[in-house]
């Protein structure tokens, strides 16, 4: 649960730090407005575009620091 808690936060800082996606997560919330169940797409929505940053760039940085030390060692 901290894992998945802080690939919320750190996808949260991201994307609030990426100029236009303030817009592109207020078009989603408009989009799911006439979907069912809407009030709890609304909830999960911002936070699914939080963890799915979050995992991304977590994983970038991984695969980044992992080379790194492979070249170190050579």
């Amino acid at each position: 649960a901290g894992t998945a808690a802080m690939f919320l936060v750190g996808g949260g800082i991201l994307l609030h730090g990426l100029p236009g996606s303030h817009d592109a997560l207020h078009h989603l919330d408009d989009a799911m407005a006439s979907l069912p169940l809407s009030g709890i797409l609304s909830v999960v929505a911002p936070m699914l575009a939080n963890l799915v940053l979050g995992v991304i760039v977590g994983s970038v940085l991984l695969l980044l620091v992992t080379g790194a030390g492979k070249l170190r060692k050579q």
